[in-house]
């Protein structure tokens, strides 16, 4: 089973950021959908994927695109994103 929203609940287990980082990061970008429930905030996993993702790029050195010699991308894992923005999976 996989998860499709994430909640400050949730977070740690799914993505490896710490609830408070993940408040954090949805005060600095009021553009991700969200939805409140009390005081859960809980966001649409794969937004928050592109959010991470679109972070990690414009952190990356110039020059470093992630991607192999060959042309082609290759996708980026949770700990490499995770990295260039300065965080670590904890779980």
């Amino acid at each position: 089973m996989a998860a499709v929203a994430v909640s400050q609940l949730t977070i740690e287990a799914v993505v490896g950021i710490d609830p408070r980082r993940y408040l954090e990061l949805l005060a600095a970008h009021p553009e991700l959908p969200r939805t409140s429930v009390g005081r859960l905030r809980i966001v649409p996993l794969d937004g928050l994927q592109d959010l991470l993702a679109h972070l990690a790029v414009s952190a990356a050195p110039a020059g470093e695109d992630g991607g192999e010699d060959d042309g082609e991308p290759s996708p980026l894992t949770a700990d490499t994103v995770l990295a260039r923005i300065g965080l670590r999976r904890t779980a």
